[in-house]
């Protein structure tokens, strides 16, 4: 079975001013792959109300 990779990203870095925040992340998403993305920081709150 061979697989189809969808995304590749090979040795990628990203800075924010002199922070390192990424640094060489290399990933391959093939086809049939789940991917979850979750953010862990939360600048703000919104109440339900707000929506």
């Amino acid at each position: 079975m061979t697989t189809e990779a969808l995304v590749t990203l090979k040795e990628v870095s990203k800075k924010y001013g002199n922070r390192d925040v990424l640094t060489d992340v290399s990933l391959t998403i093939n086809k049939g792959d789940c991917l979850i993305l979750r953010e862990t920081m939360v600048k703000e709150k919104v109440r339900s109300s707000e929506l």
